[in-house]
């Protein structure tokens, strides 16, 4: 519904749609935008897809409630015991020193294991975040490097933290879990900001 999620802004937004232009939002949809987790989309899809989304957005408030179907997104993450432990185990080498033993975050990257993140980010989104990294940020892209049952293996391990999973990320008594190097990250973390847990990503 474009209405926006934790890790994302909101496109079916009256504000955005005064605030650019047409060739503003094909610019961001071709070239995506550096050091958020906005991807180009120019290599993936055509200069008419790219202008029917720019229409889709400028002209969504007017499209009648139930119209446009919800997309049916298969999940990712499995229940598996053996999957679990192995994208655990994934997680301790290649993920745990930025974002901490146990999905906390640090000073370096964000807390992963927090119901602001979990409950507002589908499989596919995590699936992606972690295959395509995030441009000009300390995420790396580990497509390249994992295969695709591994990368689902890690979807998995961070999906079974979902059910106990704080509301809020957790300081620690050393100071750096729950916590980040950049203005605000903290707050961003907070219950009650609705920009959720990873806006330090998108910017202002």
């Amino acid at each position: 519904n474009g209405e926006g999620t934790a890790i994302a802004p909101a496109l079916n937004d009256d504000t955005l749609r005064q605030q650019n232009t047409d060739e503003d939002l094909q610019r961001t949809i071709a070239n995506g935008r550096p050091g958020t987790l906005m991807a180009g989309w120019d290599q993936a899809l055509t200069p008419e897809e790219i202008s029917d989304l720019v229409s889709l957005i400028r002209y969504w408030g007017e499209i009648p409630a139930g119209l446009l179907p919800e997309p049916e997104l298969p999940p990712i993450a499995s229940t598996d015991a053996e999957v679990i432990a192995a994208g655990e185990k994934l997680f301790a080498v290649a993920c745990s020193t930025c974002h901490g033993s146990a999905g906390q975050g640090s000073r370096m990257a964000p807390a992963l294991n927090v119901q602001s993140f979990l409950t507002e980010t589908n499989d596919q989104a995590i699936k992606a975040i972690i295959s395509q990294g995030v441009p000009d940020t300390r995420m790396p892209a580990w497509g390249g490097r994992l295969t695709d049952e591994q990368l689902n293996s890690l979807v998995s391990f961070l999906r079974s933290w979902e059910p106990d999973a704080p509301s809020a990320a957790q300081s620690t008594q050393t100071g750096t879990g729950g916590q980040g190097g950049r203005p605000g990250w903290l707050q961003n973390n907070q219950q009650e900001n609705q920009g959720g847990l990873l806006k330090w990503l998108w910017g202002n």
